[in-house]
């Protein structure tokens, strides 16, 4: 092989590798993209729901109880929403139940990484109602409605095969009870750790996660709780 033909030889090779380098590095720049993946599914969280310190009901009227609360959920993109009920029994009466609809939209803001993988901002828009029952009357229900604006930060690690992400946020809510004029405020931990996985041949793929939710209220002293929520989850993409 003379010395033209060896160059020649060595300079393909340089710029296939080239090449290719600069085609993976184009995939790896290209600006970060939130999920659009849309499923749903069933869960089940571990739900205790208790007094806080300064609750100031009668102990006839306090609710407590440590249930399992199946729950459905639907998330398309940004929007996620949930849906749990579970029934209690209290000292006083039973056949108690609760009900929880939590509503989250998400926008998400890239602080460093790559369309595969990247470390983001989430800024959350929230609602959430929950309703448990007391041994009382209707009135002494806990019964709040909350609205709030909260952010933390997700690490997201995205491939062919499956989409990985780990997430907590703050937030802080506007809240008012049903029964009576009261208003007041409420604090939430939300936490999530959610596996994507497309290839897999149930409808077009499935979803597992692990989800956690601490929230505390301030509506009134009567009605000053706090809750616990964490559990799994698993949905059908479609």
């Amino acid at each position: 092989m003379s010395v033209m033909a060896g160059w020649k030889t060595v300079a393909v090779v340089v710029l296939f590798a080239t090449a290719r380098a600069w085609g993976q590095y184009t995939e790896e720049s290209r600006p970060y993209q939130p999920a659009t993946s849309r499923y749903a599914g069933v869960g089940v969280f571990a739900r205790d729901f208790a007094p806080s310190p300064g609750n100031a009901a009668a102990d006839s009227l306090t609710i407590r109880y440590a249930r399992a609360m199946p729950f459905l959920f639907f998330r398309q993109g940004p929007v996620d929403l949930t849906f749990g009920y579970a029934a209690y029994d209290l000292p006083q009466r039973s056949s108690r139940s609760s009900l929880f609809i939590g509503m989250t939209f998400t926008s998400e803001w890239p602080l460093a990484g790559s369309r595969g993988s990247a470390l983001v901002l989430p800024v959350l828009l929230a609602g959430d109602f929950t309703k448990s029952q007391s041994a009382g009357a209707e009135k002494d229900d806990f019964n709040v409605a909350s609205l709030g604006i909260g952010a933390g930060l997700k690490a997201r690690f995205g491939g062919e095969t499956a989409d990985l992400s780990l997430m907590l946020a703050g937030v802080m809510h506007y809240s008012f009870s049903g029964y009576s004029v009261q208003t007041g405020s409420s604090s939430a931990l939300l936490g999530e750790i959610a596996a994507v996985f497309p290839g897999v041949p149930i409808g077009e793929g499935i979803a597992v996660g692990y989800r956690l939710r601490l929230q505390r209220w301030n509506v009134g002293s009567d009605f000053d709780y706090k809750t616990t929520n964490h559990g799994l989850s698993l949905g059908v993409l479609f």
